[in-house]
């Protein structure tokens, strides 16, 4: 299990990593709180 850290400005950009990546995602959560410039999602992969 791979676990990865993204910071990003807008939705989209969020989208398009997740569409890079495909069908290697298990699992994609958000930060709880969102504060400061970027926001942050957290983004499992399957092994």
């Amino acid at each position: 299990m791979v676990k990865v850290r993204v910071s990003y400005d807008q939705p989209e950009q969020l989208q398009k990593i997740l569409k890079l990546l495909g069908d290697a995602v298990l699992k994609c959560t958000m930060a709880k709180e969102q504060k400061g410039r970027y926001n942050r999602a957290y983004i499992i992969l399957k092994d």
